[in-house]
């Protein structure tokens, strides 16, 4: 009885483990089939591109093989369902083993994310080293020598200092980096002693958000994000705007702001767990600025030079008034803000690609330029800006 009991056991059980088999078999045959449907909420994912275009069918491309690869390429980008298998994957790396998906996003102690070469530029780490003092001298006195060409030309230059997600963030560090190893001095403490050396018109958000920790609800940085908070931001771009105005040539205008709870997320509080695409949304205490302006009585026309962390400056003082013309160059993109159309971007080519932007019909309706780096990249702090006007300084005559 109980050999029979067994022998049907066994029976049983190589029953249902073929079944299951063969139902997971149909699973994986049929996803193209389902895979479009069960992703219908999910969103696209960030920072992954199709990158094949859908390939021709020549005689040529089929006897030398090309298009057995480029079909090959661009099914698998195609394949219904792609977007829900990425970010399951993810999902498991970054949930279950704790790891990132994603080789440019570092995980910190407390699950803090970085960009890995904030870090590595934060503790000087092989080639992201500090520039010596004389190369950063060398960067104040081009930049003095900017300052001089445009005064020449009646016009202002301000400088204003950002910081990294690193300085006020500890926890981004992952458990093989201590934040102890950052130089000191560093590279911004010397920068910023060279360019006051040059009586250099500097306004500095890093020391000023230090003294001024507490002014706002919300954190300097967020743990999702590679950029600063908004609300912090617009405080800086206040300082400013009313040192422009103790400058007393110009005035424009008053700014303050808030910090206030907000359920939507601004993008730029997310944005380096959106690379992660992951499925589950982030669960951060969010803020949102709530700004007070009003527009002076000789508001400045500006040209700004800088990266993503002022365009959280500029924007919503921009929209507000306080500037007249404004020109906005962000990396690699020329922008103007536009309320209520969505911001107009015209890229261009690298980040130094500045004969590819009419420079001279910008800069004949510029009353001031301002220059923002952050403190990863304060030995370039114009981004070739500087250098570009000084080799050209005929676009600082009339407008043609």
């Amino acid at each position: 009885m109980a050999d029979k009991t067994i022998s049907f056991c066994r029976k049983a059980v190589r029953f249902i483990r073929g079944r299951l088999c063969f139902l997971f078999f149909m699973l994986l045959c049929l996803y193209p089939v389902y895979g479009k449907f069960l992703e219908q909420n999910i969103k696209d994912l960030t920072g992954v591109s199709a990158a094949q275009e859908e390939p021709v069918l020549t005689a040529e491309s089929i006897l030398d093989g090309s298009w057995q690869e480029a079909a090959n390429m661009w099914l698998q980008e195609h394949i219904p369902g792609r977007r829900l298998l990425i970010r399951l994957r993810n999902e498991l790396l970054y949930s279950a083993l704790h790891t990132s998906p994603n080789s440019s996003v570092v995980i910190g102690r407390d699950g803090s994310l970085c960009e890995g070469h904030y870090l590595y530029r934060w503790n000087s780490v092989g080639s992201y080293s500090e520039a010596s003092d004389e190369e950063l001298r060398e960067q104040a006195e081009l930049l003095a020598d900017l300052r001089d060409l445009l005064r020449s030309h009646g016009k202002d230059l301000y400088l204003l200092l950002v910081p990294s997600k690193p300085r006020f963030s500890e926890d981004v560090f992952p458990w093989f980096m201590d934040p102890k190893d950052h130089p000191d001095p560093d590279e911004y403490t010397r920068l910023k002693a060279f360019l006051l050396e040059k009586d250099l018109p500097v306004v500095d958000g890093i020391s000023w958000m230090e003294q001024n920790a507490g002014l706002l609800d919300s954190p300097f940085f967020y743990p999702t994000g590679v950029h600063w908070d908004t609300s912090w931001a617009i405080a800086v771009c206040a300082q400013l705007i009313e040192r422009i105005r103790e400058d007393g040539i110009y005035d424009p205008g008053s700014l303050s702001v808030r910090a206030e709870p907000s359920v939507r997320i601004v993008s730029s509080h997310d944005d380096l767990y959106q690379l992660l695409n992951v499925l589950r949304p982030p669960r951060i205490e969010n803020y949102r600025p709530v700004t007070e302006a009003v527009p002076g009585s000789n508001v400045p026309n500006v040209l700004i030079r800088g990266d993503s962390f002022m365009y959280q400056c500029f924007r919503i003082p921009c929209m507000k008034g306080l500037f007249g013309n404004y020109y906005y160059l962000e990396n690699a993109e020329q922008k103007r803000f536009r309320p209520q159309k969505g911001d107009k971007i015209t890229p261009i080519s690298s980040w130094k690609a500045y004969d590819e932007i009419n420079l001279r019909r910008i800069l004949a309706r510029t009353d001031l330029v301002v220059l923002e780096s952050t403190e990863a990249r304060m030995a370039d702090f114009s981004m070739g800006f500087a250098e570009y006007l000084l080799q050209n300084p005929g676009l600082l005559g009339q407008e043609d």
